[in-house]
């Protein structure tokens, strides 16, 4: 058999082509991951606030509530606060990763190329993550 450089050259793009498919398929993948840790931090900050909210209304009513209650509250929402900034900072960490690896992976796209990602972005289930 006689060697075919053409081949050897096609052979060697198609292998190119495939590993470039791959490392998208795994920024996608870590793309994907982030997102729902975000998604996930979003939910528990509002679940946070929520409570915090609760907490804080049943102070201002709490004019014929024991004082051992009315310090337990307020030790709860101490310790909301404290949680409240630890995920403020979770959540800039993490934005911060996202805008880096968005900014890799669609640094060579169009403008419609980045609104189609970002629209199969958004229809990522985090539950089969």
């Amino acid at each position: 058999m006689k060697f075919n450089p053409f081949v050897s050259v096609l052979g060697f793009l198609i292998m190119v082509a495939a590993c470039a498919q791959g490392t998208k398929n795994n920024e996608l993948q870590k793309i994907s991951i982030l997102t729902c840790k975000a998604t996930d931090m979003r939910n528990a900050r509002f679940a946070l606030a929520d409570s915090m909210r609760h907490i804080q209304d049943s102070l201002l009513e709490s004019d014929n509530t024991a004082s051992h209650k009315i310090q337990e509250w307020e030790t709860k929402l101490g310790y909301m606060e404290e949680r409240k900034a630890r995920l403020a900072v979770e959540s800039r960490d993490l934005a911060d990763s996202i805008r880096v690896e968005l900014s890799k992976l669609t640094k060579e796209m169009s403008l419609e190329e980045k609104r189609t990602f970002n629209d199969n972005l958004k229809k990522i289930d985090c539950n089969t993550l």
